[in-house]
């Protein structure tokens, strides 16, 4: 059972965001945050358990190796993939962008989906660094990118192989760049 952040204990449920064939838990935002390690992956198995659809884990930190730890860990508990974030707060450049999730992809079987979150990384991932990463690394299936940049994530999808994702994070309706999915 996760703790609140007033120390309460919170019941442990099924996530409720999903998308079209898997869901995601710990991502970035609600619980997430507020749980220790254990407090993540005690969550991740209790979706796995819960859902008949793909779990896809947040194994997110700002910190390479502890990013590695939590995607072993989330293998173990039975996710089906995970979501790997920017390092947040730590402005890395493009090389060490790639770095991270290169070093990710590679302590892994599991696909791997990248989200770009330059408002807490102070770095938005680079297209030409995730067509490299994406070249590089074939367990690398999807960006999670944000939808206030519009074109840049248009553009994007444009030179994407058509066998991955890229997913723009926006506000309900979404914007045309969804539009040819």
């Amino acid at each position: 059972r996760p703790a609140n952040h007033g120390g309460g204990a919170q019941p442990l449920r099924a996530p409720r965001d999903t998308v079209p064939g898997c869901t995601v838990a710990t991502c970035t935002t609600v619980e997430a945050p507020r749980l220790t390690d254990e407090g993540r992956f005690n969550w991740v198995r209790a979706a796995c358990e819960a859902v008949t659809i793909p779990v896809i884990a947040g194994a997110r930190t700002n910190a390479t190796l502890h990013s590695i730890e939590m995607t072993k860990a989330a293998k173990d508990v039975g996710a089906a993939g995970i979501l790997a974030v920017t390092p947040y707060y730590n402005r890395p450049s493009q090389s060490g962008l790639y770095g991270h999730f290169m070093a990710i992809a590679n302590a892994t079987d599991l696909p791997v989906i990248l989200y770009d979150i330059p408002l807490r990384s102070g770095r938005k991932l680079a297209n030409e660094t995730f067509l490299q990463l994406v070249a590089d690394a074939p367990k690398i299936l999807a960006n999670k990118a944000p939808a206030k940049d519009p074109s840049s994530t248009a553009l994007l999808r444009r030179h994407t192989p058509a066998a991955l994702a890229v997913v723009s994070v926006a506000p309900s309706p979404p914007p045309p760049v969804l539009s040819n999915w």
